[in-house]
């Protein structure tokens, strides 16, 4: 199972990859906690990128997931600012658990609770991410 699309980088655009990655989950994802945080890393991430990457009018986001070896591949490729989650993600968000009282700010401790970042490169005046989810390995989760 592949999943390549490409989406405006506006919130019609999140929501249109949104519904492709479900899609995509559903005949690729056996377990339903992992179609569920397959779900919310894409939302989370394309949402990061169409708030605070600034990318143009026109720019589009390009998504693709594929499904080996008990994870999940995903890539993106996106217009917005340089933005290296290795690196430009705060140290309290890398440390800290998602706390009771948070207001905003809790999609990337999720992810990196998740997923590993496989990769990143800024290439062609994009940003280019690889990350991977594992996929669970228990019935009970």
């Amino acid at each position: 199972m592949y999943l390549r699309d490409s989406v405006p980088a506006d919130l019609s655009g999140v929501s249109r990859a949104l519904t492709a990655a479900r899609d995509f989950a559903e005949k690729a994802v056996p377990r339903r906690v992992d179609r569920v945080r397959l779900a919310m890393i894409i939302e989370e991430v394309l949402l990061n990128v169409v708030i605070h990457g600034s990318p143009s009018a026109r720019s589009r986001i390009e998504l693709e997931c594929g499904s080996r070896d008990g994870r999940i591949e995903i890539h993106i490729a996106d217009a917005g600012i340089p933005f290296d989650p290795r690196y430009d993600v705060p140290v309290s968000s890398r440390e800290d658990a998602v706390a009771d009282e948070i207001e905003g700010g809790a999609g990337w401790p999720m992810i990196l609770e998740w997923c590993d970042i496989e990769g990143y490169e800024r290439a062609d005046d994009q940003n280019r991410l690889w990350l991977s989810l594992s996929l669970s390995g228990s019935a009970g989760e």
